[in-house]
């Protein structure tokens, strides 16, 4: 309308409706981008272990979290996109949300890098899949259906019946067959996944060179079928 021939009488008008706009515009580009931060940190920061590791970053994103709610509770209320965008509480408030979020989101990639420094099998790992290990990683049966994602052999692991804690033997299924190796000695699991998914990575390679070396002494003293049926393919 505005690169009309007709818009003389409506100039004023217009320039006033095109402001508005690339006013609600801007507003609503930081509103999605901090909803955007704060969907993908909610999860860790409002529980699990990464908050605990985290707690200064994890008390940033609470009193963000209490801020966040009361803006989406006043939009809920309004319904309406251009009251909500103009609207002192939400235009004041989202620079401060944004640049808090962006701290936090700073400090947890910071967080992970540490985390991949420690176990660098976790550089296999997306971001998303690495969180959801981090923040379940107290309980170590959470990470089952992530053994694969760490280890190229490893899809599960048999924890000892009595302590719960206690890594027995690792598991692997390929083309509808599975073979399970028993540990030479047991993987009890602490409270530091990193430290636990080390002590597992060299008990598998002390258990498989053992098993290489047992099956390179009587790969010839019993027949074929024996040896293929006794040891590990």
């Amino acid at each position: 309308m505005a690169a009309m021939r007709q818009v003389t009488p409506f100039r004023v008008e217009v320039q006033s409706k095109i402001d508005l706009f690339a006013s609600v515009l801007e507003t609503l580009e930081k509103w999605l981008k901090v909803m955007s931060y704060w969907m993908s940190l909610v999860s860790v920061f409002m529980g699990g272990d990464i908050a605990k590791d985290m707690p200064v970053e994890s008390k940033i994103f609470k009193t963000t979290d209490s801020q966040w709610r009361k803006i989406m509770e006043r939009a809920a209320e309004q319904k309406n996109l251009i009251a909500c965008c103009q609207n002192d509480l939400l235009v004041n408030s989202l620079p401060k949300l944004q640049e808090d979020l962006e701290i936090c989101q700073k400090r947890l990639e910071g967080y992970l890098e540490t985390k991949r420094g420690l176990f660098p099998r976790f550089y296999f790992c997306s971001n998303a899949d690495l969180l959801k290990i981090l923040s379940m990683g107290s309980d170590p049966h959470q990470v089952q259906d992530d053994f694969e994602k760490l280890f190229d052999a490893i899809n599960r692991v048999t924890f000892d019946k009595t302590d719960r804690r206690k890594i027995m033997s690792i598991h692997q299924e390929f083309g509808g067959s599975h073979e399970d190796v028993d540990l030479e000695d047991p993987v009890k699991c602490g409270l530091e996944i990193e430290q636990w998914l080390c002590q597992l990575e060299a008990e598998m390679q002390k258990s498989m060179r053992a098993i290489c070396q047992a099956g390179a002494t009587e790969c010839f003293s019993q027949p074929l079928l024996a040896f293929i049926a006794k040891y590990q393919s």
